[in-house]
């Protein structure tokens, strides 16, 4: 793979503008913005109850986590600050179909630790992200092909360091 070099960023944004070493110019732009707990469902726990002597109790809560009914990434029980607002690639002047739902529950994104490659045969882009909250951390890898989104792999293992999850664990891991 290669790696794609010439990010910049913001707290809010990242771009990426680079010619790879066979031809190809690949942009990404990623942009967050702020989190509106008005315009989404929010549905943190599930609250177990328990009667003791009579009397109903809170027992425990579960934690559920689901922003618009799909597990949130990057929240642990309390609203996220930021959420992706768009993915924007365009590949050989060519701009890919990357749909909202290919990233509407990742929140917490560190624009600074964002990586692209290009893949031997120059048929995919793989965009790696890292995110957190502070406590559940997590990390994408999102698979595009020449013209839209093919899929994504998400890790939520706290072993890892960076990406190597993608391709294989490190050795402490095993």
């Amino acid at each position: 793979m290669e790696k794609l070099n010439g990010l910049s960023f913001t707290d809010s944004s990242a771009t990426l503008n680079c010619n790879s070493k066979t031809g190809n110019k690949v942009s990404i732009a990623l942009g967050l913005g702020k989190f509106e707990p008005t315009k989404h469902k929010l549905y943190f726990s599930d609250t177990v109850w328990k009667f003791i002597h009579n009397e109903k109790r809170i027992d425990h809560l579960i934690a559920k986590n689901l922003i618009d009914d799909k597990l949130a990434y990057g929240v642990d029980g309390d609203f996220p600050k930021t959420e992706i607002k768009y993915i924007k690639i365009k590949f050989n002047g060519n701009w890919l179909t990357i749909p909202k739902s290919s990233f509407a529950n990742f929140y917490e994104v560190h624009t600074e630790t964002i990586e692209a490659y290009l893949s031997k045969d120059k048929k995919f882009i793989f965009l790696y992200i890292s995110a957190s909250d502070g406590i559940g951390s997590y990390a994408i890898k999102f698979v595009f092909d020449k013209t839209k989104f093919v899929t994504r792999l998400i890790s939520t293992n706290e072993c890892t360091d960076g990406f190597d999850f993608l391709d294989a664990l490190p050795q402490d891991c095993q």
